[in-house]
């Protein structure tokens, strides 16, 4: 007998997954999608985490290995900070009219990624060159996170209140373990095997998102 090429097409997934019949596709998609949240507060307490181990590191890595003069590396370091979270304007705006709030926050969090593996290069270029990818990574990522969780949980059920409890907690909780594991990694493996771990960390979060991203319904596309 011969079947129908619709079947099993991403249009009809979409037509499934809209007038709720169910299918293997629509029911995986609703098990990742009811994950979402945590999830992707997970992938914030990852970034946060990597985020302040480097803080922690960096003026201390400007200080010992390339000869700044510690006031000048501790105002480099926040100069640098405030710049991050300042390009957020410009982030948010990108992902508010081009890119949508899921892309923006992977394609960030990819950047990020990179950067902190530059970071573990020892060499000036590569100083550089993760600085500049953190810097534009941060300005995609920090606006737009907490956006996607809040459009998340209004999708998939969660309380907004619940969901941004959990999501703060996970961002305190990052940023508390950090500074501490930097402390410990630095003084028994050094500023390249710390970095590397914060870029593991990132890698992890990044790989959350794209899990995330990947688990929203399929679009149907217009058809005239």
């Amino acid at each position: 007998m011969h079947s129908s090429t619709l079947r099993g097409s991403t249009f009809a997934r979409s037509l499934a997954y809209i007038v709720g019949v169910p299918t293997a596709d629509s029911a995986v998609i609703r098990r990742l999608g009811a994950a979402s949240v945590p999830l992707l507060c997970i992938a914030e307490g990852c970034e946060r985490f990597a985020a302040s181990l480097l803080a922690a590191l960096l003026a201390l890595r400007l200080n010992e290995q390339w000869g700044v003069a510690p006031g000048q590396a501790a105002r480099a370091v926040a100069w640098f900070d405030a710049l991050c979270y300042g390009a957020g304007l410009g982030g948010a705006w990108l992902a508010d009219r081009w890119l949508g709030l899921p892309r923006a926050t992977v394609f960030g969090a990819a950047l990020l990624a990179l950067g902190y593996v530059a970071l573990t290069v020892e060499l000036v270029p590569a100083l550089l060159l993760g600085l500049v990818l953190l810097f534009i990574g941060h300005a995609l990522y920090k606006p737009s996170i907490s956006g996607w969780v809040a459009s998340v949980a209004e999708q998939t059920g969660w309380q907004p209140v619940s969901a941004m409890r959990w999501f703060y907690f996970t961002v305190n909780a990052g940023s508390v373990v950090g500074p501490l594991a930097a402390a410990g990694l630095r003084s028994c493996c050094g500023f390249s095997v710390a970095v590397g771990i914060a870029a593991g960390v990132m890698i992890l979060a990044w790989l959350l998102l794209r899990l995330v991203g990947c688990s929203a319904p399929p679009r149907p596309t217009a058809r005239n």
